[in-house]
């Protein structure tokens, strides 16, 4: 599986192509509105223009959840312990925000492109040392409908993993060669990646596999540890100052009583192990073939696969209850992405076995990013298979014996289909994103006069507040006569206070249609792109509606 060990160059001719095809799937979306937890970032962006050493300061984008946990605790609500990521992202965002004179779609998700393109430069950087076909990796990665539409966010997911990449290409590079200046490189760029998410602290023991694996001095290659421990410190010492306490310990007190015991349940592993699966195989589909067409076995094992995942879903073995409200359809093709997803981890670990120490280091990445999502995060979602990807995809592209790495037009095909279908949920995911932008323009225009609260997060959240409409608590009582509620089905997490409730009268209900039939998030489909309460498919085609809004008209207060 060992490529060549060639040092890194300037850009070469297929790596430019896949840079090219990246920015083809990418600059269409650059006017996408502001979607899903992209609002909590830009609302700490705002802290960070007004006080770049505090960027926790205060209590911005807290959710009602957030208000409740800290209301349960007898705390003072703060964003400092309720954001879990470290203040990187907010502080790009504030960056091209104060250069362009306030956080606008355009260049706020151009600058963000910058990140899908040090991904793709690290991922090829990485092929070149661990395949032959360094261009095929990469192209695997930008290509993939899961890093294609998180690429198109202001979340931390595409951040964290291009730095990630870039960190570990270094460090390859610089325990391979005992090279000082790339050591020192990976350490920072780690560094900088745990500022993103502190999911990056895995750096730690897969950078000691590396070294253990293929027996590189081990007191050369720690010197990455140096700048790592000089970002990680400078940060660990602004927590000390400005608030008394470690920022990880804090958010991770109030994660664990945010999503309670039960996120970790064993019926919820099984969940989102279902939802994780099914994202990776739904995304990949395309290459099956490629992978069917190495040979008997690999039949053998997708076979399995594919039985093992109907007879569970099917037999709904984990007591899923969501599982009852499926449609047939729904679950054959849940069937389909799940089984799928467990023949590419299934084929991977073949692959892998016994083969070479590269070939041992890249599967104990792919099973610690597995493991990671299911057993550390609360809930399934497709963005969280991202760090997944690089290594199936470099022990995947590696040419294996009966592989049709000599039909083009396979592999061309596999790939081009993979595209489209990025492509597709792209925009499906971008035609969902300005419903909410365009609603919070039009419905509180619309409602005749009152003030306008509203009970939604995410996109919608954002837009609402940015006009100067309220967000309303399920504890606030405060809205009077006249005074209207906004309430999307999906973006809507919360109820209305049982006293406001009453006094609310449905004034319009409305169904927002959309264009292309294909959904990423919708409860009714049964598509889970964003996390598995909505569904375990990771997308779904369907003409369900996009969203729903229930408008509501509040009366006067009961005697």
């Amino acid at each position: 599986m060992s490529g060549a060990d060639s040092p890194p160059a300037a850009l070469r001719p297929d790596l430019i192509w896949v840079l090219a095809l990246l920015a083809v799937l990418s600059v269409p979306f650059w006017g996408k509105a502001f979607h899903i937890d992209d609002a909590f970032f830009l609302a700490v962006a705002e802290n960070v223009r007004r006080d770049p050493l505090r960027p926790f300061a205060g209590a911005a984008a807290l959710d009602d959840i957030d208000r409740r946990v800290f209301g349960r605790l007898g705390t003072a609500p703060n964003t400092f312990e309720t954001l879990s990521h470290p203040p990187l992202v907010p502080c790009v965002i504030a960056a091209v925000a104060a250069a362009g004179g306030g956080a606008r779609e355009w260049p706020e998700h151009a600058a963000f492109f910058g990140f899908a393109l040090l991904a793709a430069c690290s991922q090829y950087q990485l092929a070149r040392r661990f395949t032959s076909r360094p261009w095929v990796a990469a192209l695997c990665l930008v290509s993939s409908p899961i890093f294609l539409v998180s690429s198109h966010s202001l979340m931390t997911d595409v951040p964290a993993l291009a730095l990630s990449l870039a960190a570990l290409a270094a460090f390859v590079r610089g325990s391979d060669a005992g090279h000082t200046g790339q050591l020192l490189l990976a350490g920072l760029l780690a560094g900088l990646a745990l500022l993103t998410r502190y999911v990056a602290f895995g750096l730690l023991p897969l950078g000691v596999a590396y070294v253990v694996l293929k027996r590189r001095p081990a007191r050369k290659a720690a010197l990455a540890l140096l700048p790592m421990a000089a970002v990680w410190g400078a940060w660990c010492v602004q927590n000390w100052l400005t608030q008394g306490t470690l920022h990880l310990a804090a958010s991770l007190r109030h994660y664990v009583e945010y999503y309670g015991s039960g996120a970790f349940a064993g019926s919820e592993l099984a969940a989102r192990a279902i939802s994780d699966l099914s994202a990776l195989g739904g995304a990949a589909f395309a290459f099956v073939p490629l992978l069917l067409a190495a040979g008997r076995r690999s039949v053998a094992v997708f076979a399995a696969c594919l039985a093992a995942a109907a007879a569970l879903c099917g037999a709904d073995v984990f007591g899923l209850e969501d599982l009852r409200d499926y449609s047939v359809n729904q679950r054959i093709a849940l069937s389909l992405s799940f089984g799928a997803g467990a023949f590419l981890l299934c084929e991977a670990t073949r692959r892998s076995w016994s083969a070479s120490r590269d070939a041992a280091f890249l599967w104990l990445w792919l099973a610690g990013g597995c493991l990671a999502s299911v057993c550390l995060l609360p809930f399934g979602a497709a963005r969280y298979m991202l760090p997944v990807l690089p290594p199936l995809a470099l022990i995947l592209s590696s040419p294996q014996p009966g592989l049709p790495g000599r039909r083009p037009l396979w592999v061309g095909l596999s790939f081009a289909v993979t595209m489209v279908l990025g492509g597709m949920l792209a925009a499906a995911d971008a035609e969902f994103a300005a419903v909410y932008r365009r609603a919070a323009r039009e419905l509180p225009a619309a409602s005749g006069g009152g003030r306008v609260w509203f009970i939604a997060d995410w996109g919608f959240r954002y837009y609402m507040e940015r006009d100067g409409h309220r967000y309303l608590l399920s504890t606030d009582q405060s809205p009077t006569e006249g005074d209207v509620v906004i309430v999307p089905r999906i973006a809507g997490l919360h109820a209305m206070a049982p006293a406001v409730q009453a006094r609310a009268r449905l004034e319009r209900a409305i169904d927002v249609p959309g264009t292309l039939p294909l959904r990423v998030l919708n409860g009714e489909a049964k598509a889970g792109f964003y996390s598995h309460g909505w569904g375990l498919l990771p997308f779904a085609f369907s003409r369900s509606p996009l969203e729903h809004f229930d408008v509501y008209r509040l009366g006067p207060a009961a005697d």
